[in-house]
């Protein structure tokens, strides 16, 4: 699929142009400076108007020079606070602010990728800015930002905007943005090295150089930094070591796909069906139906069997995982600044960041007589010793040693930029005009991969030949290069077998690219005109934005000839956008009664997608400063963003068994034994159990094992619309003048969304298209179809958008931070954040549910919806010398038990009351109040993480200073999760909760 629009020629046309407007207005500023002295000005003034190349912008505002402080919800983390976080990346900064959400990272199994997520809202609706202009998308071909493409070396601080940023930013900064400012003019050198470690492993080291100069007219600086990470396996940590969730029965939870495998065989005589075994004639070699058999260690052959016990031969994959994924990076940052003159200057700025990682995957699963593997082993087979087909294979080829996943990422960005200031009506104008292109790059490679098409080849039929080899075919019928496959029992796959089975490691890769331009052209004036109560500032500009991704799977993901990875086929395209915007501020009122100032900020963006779409946003902003220390401020604005994920997804197409964490809620579950452990059936509502008769299935639901084949598919939506949102803040800001040093803040915010764009799980299709079958929002026609006996053949989940104003979230944020004095014995500091969650609401239509305090699972990514979280940091210092603590604050969370209806529903701690208790005892049939109605659910308590950083500053070395510390000080452990969501993630438990263990660090910095 391509759905590149055309705007190659649209973007040369809006080149020229920039570069015209950069050269008109640098000509108009010359003319007007010299003007200006051929008038006699003062040489004061001409001094005092150099000055104006040094204006800035806050942080939420275009205009540069205005005072613009406290107008908009905005926290600032200086280097000075970074470097007392002992943190080794931009992402592991902004995991530690309280208003932060899980964004992917180490613990996260994503390629490289680590997002701003701000209050949980989603990656894709923060926009990530360096200095003031947008950053290229990571490896996802999403363009949403991968924060690990800024090295931490070259930050001087980080501001996030807690406010709608659409107006004057773009459309992706819906909820807020983070804007990284880099250090630009450096004079000297200074460098440091680091090392960090967790109780279990997991070592870092970051080592970075940092050079410049600094003169009258021209400043450079360059800096380079290499960093890596040692992986931290999941059997490190009891908690991660075993299938999710932990402690839950072998029989629900671990594999049956083992090293030894587990085995049925056709009964002699019985037609096969398609290419399979009917279930009624598999057996064990005793002839017992549906019985699986297996092998001890070290046997094999028709004899030495003996039958699969679920509770003690299923398999355990957790050690040929990663809890923690180990990398390597290594970038280069710099910038040069050139004062043409004193009213116009140059600016060129670049980045090399380049990142790789390996992370181990578990064996491949073969499951032969199901999915892909639709055939049987026949009994001509070299390596079938029972003279009748082998219906069912379920094994692990752990002969590999598990698969591996290989990927490098390499990020490039150049941005330079032309700005200068001129005199115009007897104004002062800044401007600026330049460009950002950067570019993503990822390759992947898949080791180990099975061919599907060469596995079959090598369980077909297969002889001795007179030269006593083994060969596949039959005589006279050979496939020449084929090895044969013996599955029988572990250790029973050779070498040599394997090689011929594996891909290389390309064939079963694939590669990213993602490319991003941004070209702007602005200007602004602090005194545009004067009002009673001050001067008028503006600021203005124009923007062309264009974006492209593109997929490109290996030759053997295309063909569908990678074992359980389905089909995989290229994608590319993307979008382009004109945008204009003007920004006002206008002091209404001032030194009246109960109002010392009184400003008002106006601001509008036009903005026309290539496609024909466009959109208008606006933006209303007000500051009252009743007193000279207490202030309200608040805030109106508009968002419209394209998703572009949604839009070029990769069409993937593949098998999926509802056998496991994926479930039809028309079906029940049986063991080897044929036992029910578990019947998803029995827990539905009358009226959704008519809902499955309705469609075939029989009372009482169907085994899941007859859903064993079911096509995936997800791929790119055409009908998928824009998403709108509208953002409202009020805030309080209070520095009381009887207690000096104390400042307060409280904000109130709330923002909707309108269409909203989301990402379904599998099994949020299967639930949505039973409860909602026919509405088009939540299960469009065609999207999960059943046979003629109501078992699903095939889903579709692509990106949806939700129903009208379905989205809403409101919450406040608060601060409160007291400096005292300075006194003999040293000088203290604190500092309480946080983030409250009020309201959190996915549905326009009844019931209406808050989602607060609960672990929502029914889109991707699954996420902590914690109703609190706050920072409380006390500091003190004295000479040389620092210690700062940090107590971190996540309140407890609800989630829905994911063994209702199973064995193991007792394990869940918050099921209330059951609604039936079945009078044999069965804990089966138990039924409880829905999920989120006072039953169904497991709570993961509250907790509170301690953090401590010690720093000196060396005299005897000039400019040196040591700092270390610990994370997690007590060793704080997580709560057992007992849901879908969090057990998907492969640990058991929250990602956002990190390693459970200490971590260790120690750093030196020294200037030259």
């Amino acid at each position: 699929m391509n759905r590149s629009h055309q705007y190659r020629a649209g973007s040369s046309l809006f080149r020229v142009t920039t570069l015209a407007v950069a050269v008109g207005i640098g000509l108009v500023g010359q003319a007007q400076a010299q003007t200006g002295s051929a008038q006699g000005e003062p040489a004061e003034t001409s001094q005092k108007e150099a000055t104006t190349l040094d204006r800035v912008a806050v942080t939420g505002s275009k205009i540069k020079g205005v005072d613009m402080e406290g107008a908009a919800p905005l926290v600032s983390i200086s280097r000075a606070q970074i470097d007392r976080m002992g943190v080794a990346s931009v992402d592991d900064v902004f995991r530690l602010l309280t208003v932060a959400g899980e964004g992917a990272g180490r613990m996260s199994n994503d390629n490289h990728n680590s997002f701003a997520n701000l209050r949980n809202i989603g990656a894709s609706r923060t926009l990530v800015l360096v200095n003031g202009h947008r950053w290229v998308g990571g490896s996802n071909i999403n363009g949403t930002v991968n924060l690990n493409s800024i090295p931490l070396g070259a930050v001087e601080r980080i501001d996030v905007l807690k406010d709608g940023g659409s107006v004057l930013y773009g459309a992706d900064a819906m909820v807020g943005l983070v804007n990284i400012i880099l250090k630009e003019e450096y004079d000297g050198a200074e460098g440091s090295i680091r090392y960090g470690t967790y109780g279990e492993g997991g070592a870092e080291r970051n080592v970075q150089l940092t050079g410049g100069h600094s003169g009258e007219r021209f400043s450079a600086m360059l800096g380079v930094q290499y960093g890596e990470g040692e992986a931290i396996g999941n059997t490190e940590y009891e908690i991660a070591s075993v299938p999710p969730p932990f402690g839950s029965p072998r029989a629900l939870t671990w594999n049956n796909a083992t090293p030894a495998g587990r085995f049925l065989l056709c009964r002699r005589g019985a037609a096969l069906s398609g290419g399979l075994c009917p279930a009624t004639a598999q057996e064990d070699p005793a002839g017992r139906r549906g019985a699986f058999f297996t092998y001890d260690e070290g046997k094999t052959g028709a004899k030495d069997w003996r039958t699969y016990d679920i509770n003690t031969d299923s398999f355990n994959d957790r050690g040929y995982r990663d809890l923690l994924t180990g990398y390597k990076r290594k970038s280069a940052i710099g910038s040069i600044k050139f004062d043409i003159n004193e009213r116009m200057r140059f600016k060129v700025f670049a980045q090399y960041m380049d990142e790789s990682m390996k992370r181990p995957v578990p064996p491949t699963t073969i499951d032969v007589g199901s999915g892909a593997l639709a055939f049987v082993i026949p009994a001509n087979s070299y390596y079938n010793p029972f003279g009748q087909p082998i219906a069912r294979v379920q094994r692990a080829l752990a002969e590999t040693g598990g698969r591996q996943f290989d990927s490098r990422a390499q990020t490039k960005v150049i941005s330079p930029s032309l700005s200068g200031e001129f005199d115009a009506f007897g104004r002062s104008f800044d401007w600026e005009v330049g460009f950002m292109t950067g570019t993503t790059f990822q390759r992947a490679d898949a080791l180990y991969e099975i061919s599907t098409g060469r596995l079959r080849n090598a369980l077909g039929p297969s002889f001795k030949d007179a030269s006593g080899n083994i060969v596949c075919g039959t005589p006279g019928k050979v496939l020449a290069g084929c090895v044969p496959l013996n599955l029988l029992g572990a250790g029973a796959v050779t070498p040599q077998m394997l090689n011929y089975l594996m891909h290389s490691g390309s064939s079963a890769g694939f590669t990213n690219y993602f490319r991003d331009n941004d070209y702007f052209a602005q200007f602004s004036t602090p005194n545009l005109f004067r009002l009673p109560a001050g001067d008028v500032g503006m600021a203005g500009g124009f923007e062309r934005h264009l974006v492209y991704g593109r997929f490109e799977p290996g030759e053997a993901l295309r063909r569908n000839d990678v074992l359980g990875s389905g089909s995989r086929q290229p994608t590319s395209g993307g979008y382009g956008v004109k945008e204009g915007y003007a920004e006002f501020y206008l002091p209404v009122l001032k030194d009246l009664p109960l109002i010392r100032q009184l400003d008002v900020s106006v601001a509008g963006r036009y903005s026309r997608y290539d496609s024909g779409v466009s959109a208008f946003n606006k933006k209303f902003g007000v500051k009252w400063k009743i007193t000279d220390d207490l202030a309200l401020r608040g805030s109106y604005s508009t968002g419209y963003r394209l998703d572009l994920q949604g839009l070029l997804q990769n069409d993937t197409v593949g098998l999926l068994n509802l056998t496991g964490a994926t479930f039809d809620p028309c079906t029940f579950t049986t063991d080897s034994t044929g036992k029910v452990i578990g019947s998803s059936y029995a827990q539905l509502s009358p009226e959704l159990q008519a809902k499955c008769r309705a469609y075939g299935v029989p009372a009482g639901g169907y085994n899941s094992q007859d859903a064993a084949n079911v096509v995936t598919q997800r791929n790119s939506n055409d009908e998928l619309q824009p998403e709108k949102d509208v953002f409202r803040t009020v805030g309080l800001l209070y520095s009381p003048r009887f207690i000096e040093g104390l400042d307060l803040s409280l904000d109130y915010w709330n923002v909707r969304f309108r269409d909203s764009i989301l990402f379904p799980t599998t099994q949020a299709m299967l639930d949505n298209c039973l409860a909602f079958d026919g509405d088009s929002r939540r299960c469009p026609q065609g999207w999960v179809e059943r046979d003629a006996k109501g078992v699903v053949t095939y889903i579709r989940n692509s990106a949806l958008n939700n129903i009208g104003d379905g989205e809403r979230y409101s919450g406040y944020d608060f601060r409160a931070a007291y400096r005292l004095k300075d006194q003999p014995w040293g000088r203290l500091n604190f500092e309480w954040t946080g983030t409250y969650l009020a309201l959190f609401q996915m549905n326009a239509q009844p019931p209406f549910q808050s989602l607060v305090g609960t672990y929502a699972a029914n889109t991707f990514p699954t996420r902590p919806n914690w109703r609190l979280r706050s920072n409380l940091t006390a500091g003190w210092s004295r000479g040389n010398w620092g210690v700062q603590w940090t107590a971190r604050y996540f309140s407890g969370l609800k989630e829905p038990c994911r063994f209702v209806g199973t064995i193991a529903v007792e394990s869940c701690n918050a099921l209330g009351e059951p609604t039936f208790t079945d009078p044999n005892g069965n804990l089966v049939n138990n039924k409880y109040l829905p999920y989120l109605h006072g039953g169904s659910a497991n709570r993961l308590g509250a907790y509170t993480i301690h953090d401590i950083n010690v720093s000196y500053k060396a005299r005897w070395l000039g400019e040196g200073r040591l700092s270390g510390g610990i994370r997690n000080v007590f060793d704080k452990q997580p709560s057992v999760s007992r849901s879908l969501g969090l057990s998907a993630s492969g640990i058991g438990y929250s990602p956002g909760f990190g390693v459970p263990d200490r971590y260790y660090y120690v750093e030196y910095k020294q200037k030259f």
